[in-house]
């Protein structure tokens, strides 16, 4: 892979999901308990962390899965 330090990589990963499991549960918990400010405090929150880890894990898997990207071809501009 070009330029990914892969140990690192799946470090995050692992830690992204951790924190979008533990974000899912806050989300579950708010949602369950009864309104008010401190729940939509915890609803808003857990949802925009859950969001965000689960974006930067993908981002992350798709590094480490997909395949190695290549550098761009330059193309000269002489004829």
């Amino acid at each position: 892979m070009n330029g990914v330090d892969v140990p690192l990589a799946q470090r995050w990963f692992r830690v992204l999901l951790l924190i979008a499991i533990l974000a899912m549960g806050g989300l579950y918990r708010g949602l369950s308990d009864p309104a008010g400010i401190g729940t939509g405090i915890l609803v808003l929150v857990s949802s925009i962390t859950l969001a965000a880890s689960t974006l930067q894990a993908v981002r992350v898997w798709r590094a480490l899965s997909g395949p190695p990207r290549l550098l761009p071809i330059r193309r000269s501009s002489g004829r």
